[in-house]
């Protein structure tokens, strides 16, 4: 029982490295107990893959067969969040071959200064590796007078540049006494910088 109250505890909060330890001394001592471990160790770092106890989760789980890799990318330095944990808070990406336990996780890729994101799923194959890549590009709309600018109908600016994702967006730009407009397709390429300085 008591292993069962220590293993829903770091559910919860595997900062908790009192309740690990505790548990990795009774899982230990039972006759089947490093593969009930090896299990624990699986199932925290799937739920908590960020934190002060992924780290060495990761260490331990290394050669793992039901461990994948997976190496995160992005046009622009990026902060990884991977099932709502920041993977490293001092860190920007590219991270290369991260290890995650096989199944299905949320990422998302941001960066702060372009207010720009991206969230995605993936699903993690063990003994395999794979890419989440987020490109994005920078759209810096200088017109004279300013305007109101939208990018597939949601609002963005007025501080520019501003991320936008990779591809083909709708670009309508609206001056404050609305008499001159613009609208256009816009292509944007990951990691280029797009600029927009003239009314049509």
């Amino acid at each position: 029982l008591a292993i069962r109250y220590l293993e829903a505890a770091l559910v919860m909060d595997p900062a908790l490295v009192g309740a690990y330890r505790h548990l990795m001394e009774l899982l230990s001592a039972l006759p089947d107990g490093p593969q009930q471990l090896r299990l624990v160790r699986l199932r925290l770092l799937h739920l908590r893959p960020g934190g002060p106890l992924s780290e060495y989760l990761r260490l331990s789980l290394k050669g793992d067969t039901q461990i994948g890799k997976v190496t995160f990318s992005a046009s622009f330095p990026s902060r990884v969040h991977v099932n709502g944990y920041n993977l490293d808070p001092a860190g920007y990406t590219p991270f290369k071959d991260v290890l995650l336990p096989a199944g299905d996780y949320v990422v998302n890729l941001s960066h702060a200064r372009y207010r720009a994101s991206c969230t995605m799923r993936i699903r993690v194959k063990a003994g395999q590796a794979q890419l989440a890549t987020f490109e994005f590009g920078l759209l810096e709309v200088l017109l004279d007078p300013p305007a109101q600018v939208t990018v597939d109908g949601l609002p963005v600016g007025p501080i520019f540049p501003v991320g936008v994702l990779a591809g083909r967006h709708r670009l309508e730009c609206v001056s404050p006494d609305g008499r001159q407009r613009l609208s256009r397709l816009i292509d944007v390429q990951g990691g280029k910088t797009l600029v927009v300085n003239r009314w049509p």
